[in-house]
């Protein structure tokens, strides 16, 4: 049975409060504590949008997860910062309240969350996350949002790279309207994406970082996610998965194996190593 708490942390720009909610470890023996930051278009979600992901991650991995509804979409479009400042708001927050347990402290994101998921872990250095986990993460605003205007047009439909692996162009225009509810511009979302080339984050002390995708997602296609691959600890890729997964961990024995069971072998050798306080900076995955 899922053991939640509702906690409320104020933000440092104007005062909102906003709802998090901590969701507890198996046993109470959790192995590591992470913010998890929820998916929706980059306009919709909130604390309570990804109870299965959130069960998953706290349950069968042990990890205390603490989940938010930060501000973002029309309501708080990039331009005011309003999101990101959200987002630090709630990770000081907690991240003072697990240095005092030992904890390692990590974050993870799907979908949209993993775009502001990743940000947080390269952008803001000072934070130090021990791991990061973006989930068919939109890598890149203005390469989706360009796929999208291809589904649009029917391009993607024609294009062998998608085959039939596309959206149609009402679904499209829904997710393009919702993205640039959030970003506003071409140019906002394609600057967005590119903080996420390699020489941009070579110094910023990034955490080891698992990039997990499905192989025909249809929200967030491979070349989305191409700049992070090049810099990303490990990636995997869940065949036969769509963009469900960023929500809706595979069940069953071999599914568990090919999605969970990645994490938490990741998760085993980051925090093997930092217990040991390792130098050694090579990985070998068996």
């Amino acid at each position: 049975m899922d053991r939640v708490e509702a906690v409320f942390v104020k933000s440092t720009k104007d005062g909102y409060d906003i709802p998090c909610k901590i969701w507890q470890a198996k046993n109470d023996q959790p192995r590591a504590a992470a913010f998890y930051v929820h998916g929706g278009a980059f306009a919709n979600g909130g604390c309570d949008s990804h109870p299965l992901m959130s069960r998953a991650l706290s349950q069968t991995l042990g990890i205390t997860i603490i989940t938010a509804s930060f501000r973002c979409g029309a309501v708080a479009p990039y331009r005011t910062g309003t999101t990101l400042q959200d987002l630090k708001d709630v990770t000081k927050y907690f991240k003072k309240k697990v240095q005092g347990t030992g904890l390692p402290f990590g974050v993870i994101g799907s979908s949209s969350g993993g775009y502001f998921a990743m940000e947080l872990a390269t952008q803001v250095p000072e934070f130090q996350f021990d791991f990061c986990i973006p989930i068919c993460p939109v890598a890149h605003p203005g390469r989706r949002a360009s796929y999208l205007k291809d589904c649009i047009s029917g391009k993607a439909a024609s294009n062998p790279y998608y085959g039939q692996n596309c959206h149609t162009p009402e679904k499209a225009e829904e997710m393009l309207g919702r993205q640039l509810s959030y970003w506003e511009t071409d140019e906002a979302m394609e600057a967005a994406g590119e903080l996420f080339q390699s020489y941009r984050i070579a110094n910023r002390g990034v955490p080891p970082t698992l990039l997990i995708m499905g192989a025909v997602d249809k929200n967030v296609p491979m070349h989305v996610h191409q700049l992070v691959q090049a810099w990303a600890t490990r990636t995997i890729i869940v065949g036969g998965a769509g963009h469900e997964i960023q929500n809706e961990p595979p069940t069953g024995e071999l599914n568990i194996k090919k999605f969970l069971w990645d994490i938490d072998e990741f998760l085993t050798i980051v925090l093997r190593k930092k217990k040991n306080d390792s130098n050694i900076e090579v990985w070998c995955w068996c």
